[in-house]
């Protein structure tokens, strides 16, 4: 089995930051893995991986952006 890897400069290119990145892109893995539950979703391969792809192709959308962008702001400011 080989292992999917997603350079951090594609995603950074895209979100800008990779707290928002990382947190976009596991809620829309739980959306996959809950549709893949169901029934409802047929995919192939990580349903990981295929959310960060998903993110970097512009095909995911969330209503709650800002809140995400909190926290990745509040994360930052831990360091």
């Amino acid at each position: 089995m080989y292992q999917q890897y997603m350079p951090i400069e594609k995603v950074l290119s895209i979100v800008g930051n990779r707290y928002i990145a990382l947190n976009l892109a596991a809620q829309e893995a739980r959306r996959v893995i809950e549709g893949i539950n169901r029934g409802e979703i047929q995919m192939h391969g990580s349903p990981y991986y295929q959310s960060m792809r998903r993110l970097v192709d512009g095909e995911v959308e969330f209503e709650n952006t800002a809140a995400v962008k909190a926290e990745a702001e509040a994360a930052e400011a831990k360091k």
